[in-house]
């Protein structure tokens, strides 16, 4: 199954899985975001494992799992496996800053 489409995506934090928002993936590209941020980015597929690079920028203060202001680069990387997605989010301007996410497919591609 290729990842192309809509998904809602979720974190694991201190209090359990906690919604983020949506990710809409298509042809490398990806977008997404919530009422609280947006993000933009690419993605590609080696060998199962798939690479997420975001930015994400923040449209008010971040929730308190994100400890940063304005805006930062973001890395998912996991499997996918029918219509579940797992792995985890890091940054580069966080250090060692890791969440479990996990993501639904909510539509294919439209």
């Amino acid at each position: 199954m290729q990842i192309e489409g809509l998904w809602t995506i979720e974190y694991f934090g201190l209090a359990g899985w906690r919604d983020a928002g949506i990710m809409v993936f298509n042809e490398g590209m990806v977008t997404g975001g919530n009422n609280h941020h947006y993000i933009l980015g690419r993605y590609e597929e080696t060998e199962g494992v798939y690479n997420i690079g975001v930015d994400v920028s923040f449209i008010e203060a971040p929730d308190t799992h994100f400890p940063v202001e304005g805006s930062f680069p973001a890395r998912i990387e996991g499997k996918l496996e029918g219509s579940i997605f797992t792995g985890s989010v890091s940054s580069s301007n966080i250090s060692g800053f890791h969440l479990p996410v996990r993501l639904t497919r909510r539509s294919g591609v439209f």
